[in-house]
């Protein structure tokens, strides 16, 4: 059985700081950080009695929606508690789950709270209430959670309406004391807010040792909806379901900077694959292969680097410095042809893709990820096992961070073939210990630049 596990609302400032959000987060970010930790918010909307303003209200819930659909990935779910002043009247409700349209690929349920003066009796109507108010939300095909206040509802009557309408009863403290757990759909709704966490979970453990095998394999999902965070995670851990409190979750753009390692060397390793492993350059001449004797290098290989030769220098220094450098002359031509190959293959990894020169480019690839909730260390990876197969082993350095010169500055930490994230939540730390020409655009004039 699936489970969703999550809090009531997520604005509580009370989260702030070390115990969940970050001290920097502004408010209205706050939905989005919380949906990349937990894949469940219960909105309790049943505080809403603005009913004078009703048609009002619901242009601005709408509005609130459409919102909340973009600010969340997709995955992520709501459980939806309707409005106390619909509530009592089955055309009310209606026209508010008409406004609730543009959220409803991610309304996991709604939920139903009996109003304290209707009873199942049948001087009332509470019955007939029932029975209207769930068939309107099934209607428009929603799973409903119904939760009562009083104890005339538990009874066989309620439950055997509950069944056929295919709703659950939200499970709360109040209502644990008059049944156990009666399942009346595919999904169980449960509130904890006094602490029980391990006495709920061991109730739904038994609860499923109870049924039989057809029974348990109807039984698709639990909802568990609890205070905060904190008690989110112990649900979790109750569970054997791994914790979700760490700060490495990303709440902004993912700027990738893919940069192909000793790009014009690693190119005439793929023309001449004898060069691999060797001290070798190519070097900025109009001179023929067979009779290089002057210009500069342009690149040159790992192998080369130990020995002290760097980009931009004489041809002279370097072979006093290696005299076994093997040496080609730059052909821009065959490596634009590598290069084109290599971004035709990482486009598809980006919702835009910036090539900043021959052999290094900038990614965003915030929708993506969000989209498909991959791991970003995976994705990037993906790049880079890519770029290795399908262009003979290129090697590639992949600096991931919320900024492109953050993301810059990451590929270029640790290479060849490194992959290093800065998370937003870090990257001050990460930027404040390093010297100030490691930013891009920042260079001591003494300082000589190094192609990757």
């Amino acid at each position: 059985m699936k489970y969703y596990i999550g809090c009531k609302w997520w604005r509580n400032r009370k989260w702030s700081g070390e115990a969940f959000f970050p001290h920097n987060l502004d408010r209205k970010d706050y939905l989005t950080f919380y949906s990349k930790v937990f894949d469940l918010v219960e909105l309790d909307l049943s505080n809403s009695t603005d009913s004078d303003s009703y048609s009002n209200k619901l242009h601005d819930d709408r509005l609130l929606f459409e919102k909340w659909v973009t600010d969340t990935p997709h995955n992520f779910r709501f459980t939806i508690k309707l409005p106390r002043y619909i509530i009592e009247d089955a055309y009310k409700v209606d026209d508010f789950l008409e406004e609730l349209a543009p959220l409803k690929q991610k309304v996991l349920a709604v939920i139903i709270e009996s109003p304290p003066p209707i009873k199942l009796t049948l001087a009332n109507g509470g019955r007939e209430w029932l029975d209207d108010i769930v068939r309107t939300c099934t209607y428009h095909d929603y799973l409903v959670a119904c939760e009562f206040n009083h104890s005339s509802w538990f009874q066989d009557l309620t439950y055997n309406l509950l069944h056929k309408h295919k709703a659950a009863i939200a499970w709360s403290n109040f209502s644990s004391r008059y049944s156990n757990l009666i399942i009346t759909a595919n999904f169980l709704y449960i509130r904890i807010n006094n602490g029980n966490e391990r006495k709920w979970i061991e109730k739904v453990k038994e609860k499923e040792r109870e049924l039989n095998d057809a029974d348990r394999e109807r039984l698709d999902f639990a909802i568990v909806v609890v205070d905060n965070p904190t008690k989110a995670n112990h649900i979790l851990r109750l569970l054997d379901l791994p914790i979700k409190d760490d700060h490495t979750h990303w709440i902004c753009k993912v700027i990738m900077h893919v940069d192909l390692d000793s790009f014009f060397p690693s190119c005439e390793e793929l023309r001449d694959p004898m060069l691999k492993g060797k001290p070798h350059a190519v070097i900025m001449t109009d001179e023929t292969k067979e009779n290089i004797t002057r210009g500069a290098v342009a690149s040159c290989s790992y192998e080369a680097r130990k020995h002290g030769v760097r980009s931009a220098m004489s041809l002279f220094t370097a072979r006093q410095l290696c005299p076994q450098l093997i040496l080609n002359p730059v052909d821009k031509s065959y490596y634009q042809q590598i290069s084109e190959k290599v971004m035709n293959l990482i486009e598809g990894y980006a919702d835009v893709l910036e090539q900043a020169s021959i052999d290094e480019a900038y990614l965003d690839c915030t929708k993506k990820i969000t989209n498909t909730q991959v791991d970003i260390k995976e994705y990037a990876a993906k790049i880079k096992d890519t770029i290795r197969q399908q262009c003979g082993g290129l090697l590639s350095s992949i600096g991931v961070a919320p900024t492109k010169s953050a993301a810059k500055i990451a590929s270029d930490f640790k290479k060849p073939d490194g992959l290093t994230i800065i998370y937003p939540d870090q990257l001050q730390n990460f930027l404040g210990n390093l010297e100030v020409y490691k930013i891009a655009g920042y260079r001591p004039q003494n300082t000589t630049g190094i192609e990757g």
